[in-house]
């Protein structure tokens, strides 16, 4: 089993795209949702805005919340990920340097445990499609 010392921090909330949204926009694959993005967080340093589309992570296709997190759930803080993204249907290449959760906010356990990781909590948390059309 991996273990993570410190958990890998992205800091943004997202939401999967159903087949029928990422066929609209034309993608092979399944993708994510930006949501929101948490302020002072790696992915707002790095450009992340919400309303993107997250297509590609660390160069592979998104299958869905739970590949997402599991992948982040194996880096480290400080690694540099790449992010393939749409705004407003313009491909973007964006890299992110993850962050790291502090002691105060990192739970003991996390999503990510189903992965082989333990103490991995990445910050990313699923929001239905009613809700996100909600905060359009």
């Amino acid at each position: 089993m991996l273990r993570a010392q410190t958990a890998a921090r992205v800091g943004i909330v997202v939401s999967e795209l159903t087949e029928a949204e990422g066929h609209l926009l034309g993608l092979p694959d399944r993708g994510l949702f930006v949501v929101d993005v948490r302020s002072g967080t790696s992915a707002a340093r790095a450009g992340i805005h919400a309303r993107d589309v997250i297509f590609e992570f660390d160069g592979g296709p998104i299958h869905g919340v739970d590949d997402f997190i599991c992948r982040v759930a194996r880096k480290q803080p400080g690694d540099s990920v790449s992010f393939q993204i749409l705004r407003s249907l313009t491909p973007l290449a964006i890299t992110v340097s993850l962050g790291a959760w502090s002691q105060e906010s990192a739970p003991s356990r996390g999503l990510a445990a189903g992965c082989g990781v333990v103490d991995a909590w990445p910050d990313v948390k699923l929001v239905s499609s009613d809700r996100r059309r909600d905060a359009t």
